[in-house]
């Protein structure tokens, strides 16, 4: 397949942009001695003192492209999954798709995505999910994982405090219902081992919804989540990156994501610690160390340590280890108790997304159960932030002001985007982002009753690590995220 990205007549044309090396070791033997500098000359985290860490990210960078201003925008249906992953996948390079995949199920590969309320409460509505609150309208979702902000609420009690603006935590204190549905949002689900979050399964299995997005090709799922909030002014996920590539289908509402490359992350101070930044762009913290796919460390080696290769006389026991490993799926956000009481989800490290908040089992991340084995997807340093999250709050009135405290951070290149109803964002695992989410009933794909509110349908993929010219078939090293499907 030719190495040079042709452009789609849609899409936005920019100058002078260099070429990007297509083999995955020259481009990172062309990044390792910047890289390098990168990471002692800038600091490595939230937190003074943080140890130096290998920055070995290789691909992408709004750092090195700068003659951009936005990223490509091409048609879903103008390329197949094999020419985007050689432009996109394989490059870590985001960018927007216009036109959603059918919503999928036996004959209805051409019928549209379309999630009514009355879907939603004939499916799952008696099922209990959890929701984040936050006291005002002025907080950022996301940023804290205290059991007081996490809400259970059945999905028919969520969709009148979204839709109908009633209160639907009795425990509130607040006095602004004019404004109650503001105070809630959906994002992803910690329980099951099922990649598919409440109520995806339920959409899954009535045909409602894709199994997966075509134009993925052979990425395997982690967790496919459903999202939904209200906002007329405007709600803010704070800075963040996920560990997971992530397709966001936008069904209602408008996103504006702010998108910082993986390479900022030593400039950008997150709370954790951070341990390894790996060529494709996934970001590994102390005390929940995983290899560049997202495998964690200590599970690889348990396994491995419990499983010797054994001769080639020893293949039903090596299919009865295949079926020992069974991995759920990522959360994105994580109270304190549910850290406390992790279990290894197979998003290791979830990702949170839109305001995919979260880590360890939170939105963004979550927790894993393999072979057994219950581990946190995501240490945290912090006992109510992610890892993953900035302390920086880019949205600051005083840019001024944020710019003194954090001189490093003026120094990252911003790319904002738009995303509208009926489009998709790509963005690869690594990639820093701070997504404001907008109510509006015009900017809809939906024909049906869900009102004034945002929503989106996102599906978490595991980073591939395998990432050369004829790497599409197998896009990982091994068959670990195989084996454990």
């Amino acid at each position: 397949m030719s190495r040079d990205v042709k452009r789609n007549s849609n899409v936005l044309e920019s100058s002078g942009e260099e070429e990007i090396l297509t083999s995955s070791k020259k481009l990172k033997e062309s990044s390792q001695t910047k890289n390098e500098k990168d990471s002692s000359d800038f600091s490595t985290g939230g937190k003074s003192g943080q140890p130096s860490f290998p920055n070995e990210y290789a691909g992408y960078s709004f750092q090195h492209d700068t003659s951009i201003t936005t990223i490509d925008t091409l048609d879903l249906n103008s390329v197949c999954a094999e020419t985007f992953f050689d432009r996109y996948i394989r490059k870590r390079k985001p960018c927007i798709l216009n036109g959603l995949p059918p919503s999928g199920g036996k004959k209805k590969d051409d019928v549209p995505l379309n999630i009514s309320r009355k879907l939603l409460e004939d499916l799952a509505g008696t099922k209990t999910i959890q929701v984040e609150r936050r006291f005002n309208r002025t907080e950022n979702f996301g940023q804290n994982r205290t059991a007081k902000r996490q809400v259970q609420l059945s999905i028919s009690d969520f969709l009148k405090a979204l839709l109908d603006n009633t209160d639907a935590d009795s425990t509130s204190t607040n006095t602004n219902t004019t404004k109650e549905n503001e105070l809630y949002y959906w994002s992803t689900q910690e329980d099951t081992d099922d990649p598919y979050n409440i109520p995806c399964r339920q959409l899954l299995d009535h045909g409602h919804i894709p199994e997966n997005v075509p134009i993925a090709g052979n990425l395997i799922l982690s967790s496919c989540n459903l999202w939904m909030g209200s906002s007329e002014d405007g709600a803010s996920s704070g800075l963040h990156h996920d560990y997971h590539d992530n397709f966001y289908l936008l069904l209602q509402g408008t996103k504006r994501f702010r998108l910082l490359s993986p390479d900022c992350a030593p400039m950008l101070h997150v709370y954790g610690t951070i341990h390894h930044i790996y060529p494709n762009g996934r970001i590994s913290y102390v005390g929940s160390e995983a290899r560049e796919d997202g495998v964690p460390l200590d599970e690889l080696k348990r396994v491995n340590d419990n499983n010797p290769p054994s001769d080639e006389n020893d293949d039903e026991e090596e299919d009865d280890d295949e079926e020992e490993i069974v991995i759920g799926k990522g959360f994105d956000y994580v109270s304190d108790e549910e850290e406390d009481d992790a279990e290894f989800d197979e998003n290791d490290q979830k990702d949170d997304f839109d305001e995919i908040m979260g880590v360890r089992t939170g939105e963004g991340d979550e927790i894993e159960e393999v072979n057994g084995s219950k581990i946190p997807n995501q240490g945290t340093v912090d006992d109510t932030h992610p890892d993953s999250f900035s302390v920086i709050n880019p949205c600051e009135a005083n840019q001024d002001s944020l710019f003194e405290k954090f001189p490093e951070y003026k120094s990252c290149r911003q790319i904002v985007v738009e995303l509208k109803a009926g489009q998709i964002l790509y963005l690869p695992a690594g990639f820093f982002h701070e997504v404001t989410s907008y109510s509006n009933t015009n900017d809809s794909v939906q024909t049906n009753d869900m009102g004034n509110c945002h929503m989106a349908l996102n599906y978490w993929y595991h980073p591939p690590d395998a990432l050369g010219e004829s790497d599409f078939g197998s896009p990982y090293k091994d068959d670990f995220w195989k084996k454990a499907q």
